[in-house]
C-alpha cells in the first residue's frame, strides 16, 4: 500500500480513535505523512474543537496538519442528498485536493473490518448486486486502508496499549443514521451467532472482489470495442444478446463508465430497465440519474450524458429567438387576419404575463382537442413515442408558470384563437430541416 519511494502519504484524521491509531501507526511505521482534518460544519462548537484537536497534536507530533471546513447542511438542502452522503463528499473532495496540493501519492483512510461488515450489511439491505457485495477494497487509486482486515476490538487494544488520546463523536450515538443502527443494533446480534463475525465477512468479501476481478475481465472481453463522442459511448445491441446473461449487468456497468456518465445513484431498476431493453430488441430509452439516457435505437445500445439545460427565454411581439434548434417569433395579429387557422395562434385578451420558451418543466400539462380535459406533457411526449432524451430539446411556451403550447402538440384549446379575436401568433421553426409551423 505505502509508496516505495518513501514519498509523501496523506493521513486522513477525524480525531477519533480509528484515525489516531492510523496517525501513530504510519508515523511510527512509514514515517513521511501529513495530515488532513475535514470539518464538516454539523456539530458546531463541538467539530470545531476537534479540529483544534487534531492540530494541538500534530503540532506535538511535528507532522503538517491542513484543516478544511464544509457546510454539510446546506448541501443537503441545496442537493437533496443525505447528511452522510453529502459530509462524504465534501470530504473526499476536500482530501483529493489537499492531496494534490501536497503532492501526495498516497491518501490512508482508517476503515477498519467493523467498518467494511457495515457496508455489506447496507449493501444486502439495499439488494446490491455482487459488484457492491465486495466491501470496500484495500486500495483503490490512491486512496489506502491499512487497517481494512483489523477490528474495533484490535484498534480498541492498540490504542490502550500506546496510550493514544482521542475524540469522541455523539453522531456515532444518533440512530437515525443506517450505519449506527447497523452497528449499535445489527452487528452485535451476528457476533452473538458467531464470535468471529466480522472476520468471517472479511474474508467472504476477499473472495468477492477476486471473482468480480475476474469476470469483469470478462465483461471486458465481451464488450469489446466501445464507440466513444463527446456525447456518450456505444456498442451494437448484438454484442450483449450473445454474451452470457450474468455478464451483461458488467458490461452495461464498463458502458456506464465509458460513457462518463458513471455508476454513481444507478441503481438495480435502471440496470433492469436498460437491459429489459435489449431483451426486448425494440427502440427506447430509460432515464438515467443526473440526466443521462440509456438509449436502444437502430440496434445500437448508447449510453449518453445529458446536454447542458436549454435556457429559459422571454418571447416579445416582433422578435424572433433561437432556442435549441428552433427559431422562434412571435408576433401580435388584428381581428379576421388568416393567422386564425394556425394552431398556433393565442387569445391575446387571456395572456397576462409575458411568455417564455423553456424546456418541459415538472407537472406540465395542455388541453388538446379533441381530448375534453387536461394531460400531462410527459404522458403526450409517451403517446407520441418521443424518447425520453429528446423532450428536453423540444420547446414549451409559458406564462406565468402555466404551458400554453408545445411542440409538436401546438396549443392549449382553451387559449386557441378564433377567427375574430386579436391572438399573439407563434411561429416555430425548427434550423435543422428548415420547415415551419
Amino acid at each position: 500500500m505505502l509508496p516505495e519511494s518513501g514519498s509523501l502519504v496523506l493521513c486522513a484524521v477525524s480525531g477519533g480513535m480509528d484515525s489516531m491509531c492510523l496517525l501513530h501507526f504510519l508515523l511510527k511505521e512509514y514515517g513521511n505523512i501529513a495530515v488532513a482534518h475535514f470539518e464538516h460544519g454539523i456539530r458546531g462548537e463541538s467539530s470545531l474543537a476537534d479540529a483544534e484537536f487534531v492540530e494541538a497534536e500534530c503540532a506535538r507530533l511535528g507532522i503538517p496538519c491542513l484543516v478544511g471546513h464544509g457546510d454539510v447542511p446546506r448541501r443537503v438542502r441545496e442537493t437533496g442528498e443525505s447528511t452522510e452522503e453529502a459530509a462524504r463528499k465534501l470530504r473526499y473532495a476536500f482530501l483529493a485536493q489537499t492531496a494534490a496540493e501536497l503532492g501526495a501519492e498516497r491518501i490512508a483512510l482508517a476503515h477498519h473490518a467493523d467498518d467494511n461488515a457495515e457496508t455489506l450489511l447496507f449493501q444486502l439491505a439495499r439488494g446490491s448486486a455482487s459488484t457492491g457485495l465486495g466491501g470496500m477494497p484495500p486500495v483503490r487509486g490512491s486512496y489506502i486502508r491499512p487497517f481494512l482486515t483489523t477490528t474495533k476490538e484490535e484498534l480498541r487494544a492498540y490504542a490502550k496499549e500506546q496510550g493514544i488520546v482521542y475524540c469522541k463523536d455523539e453522531t456515532n450515538e444518533d440512530m437515525r443514521y443506517a450505519r449506527n443502527r447497523i452497528r449499535k443494533r445489527v452487528l452485535p446480534e451476528l457476533k452473538e451467532v458467531n464470535v468471529g463475525a466480522v472476520e468471517a465477512m472479511s474474508r467472504a468479501m476477499a473472495v468477492q472482489r477476486r471473482e468480480n476481478a475476474l469476470l469483469d475481465r470478462l465483461a471486458k472481453v465481451a464488450l469489446g470495442e466501445v464507440q466513444k463522442d463527446e456525447g456518450g459511448a456505444s456498442v451494437p445491441c448484438a454484442v450483449f444478446t450473445a454474451a452470457e446473461e450474468a455478464l451483461r449487468p458488467r458490461m452495461l456497468s464498463l458502458l456506464l463508465s465509458e460513457s462518463g456518465v458513471g455508476r454513481k445513484d444507478v441503481g438495480a431498476k435502471h440496470f433492469e430497465a436498460s437491459l429489459s431493453l435489449i431483451e426486448k430488441g425494440k427502440d427506447g430509452s430509460v432515464s438515467l440519474p443526473g440526466g443521462g439516457f440509456c438509449k436502444l435505437e437502430a440496434e445500437k445500445l448508447t449510453i449518453q450524458r445529458s446536454a447542458p439545460a436549454l435556457p429559459v427565454l422571454p418571447l416579445r411581439a416582433g422578435e424572433s429567438v433561437d432556442w435549441g434548434n428552433y427559431t422562434i417569433s412571435l408576433k401580435k395579429s388584428e381581428k379576421n387576419s388568416p393567422a386564425r387557422d394556425s394552431q398556433w395562434a393565442l387569445r391575446y385578451a387571456m395572456i397576462a404575463e409575458e411568455l417564455c420558451v423553456a424546456p418541459v418543466q415538472s407537472g406540465a400539462g395542455l388541453q388538446l382537442a379533441p381530448s375534453k380535459g387536461r394531460r400531462s406533457l410527459k404522458r403526450l411526449y409517451a403517446d407520441a413515442h418521443i424518447a425520453a432524451d429528446a423532450r428536453q430539446c423540444l420547446p414549451v411556451i409559458y406564462a406565468g408558470g402555466e404551458a400554453l403550447a408545445a411542440e409538436p402538440f401546438g396549443v392549449d384549446e382553451s387559449l386557441r384563437a378564433s377567427a375574430s379575436e386579436e391572438a399573439l401568433c407563434i411561429t416555430i421553426r425548427k434550423r435543422e430541416k428548415d420547415t415551419e409551423r
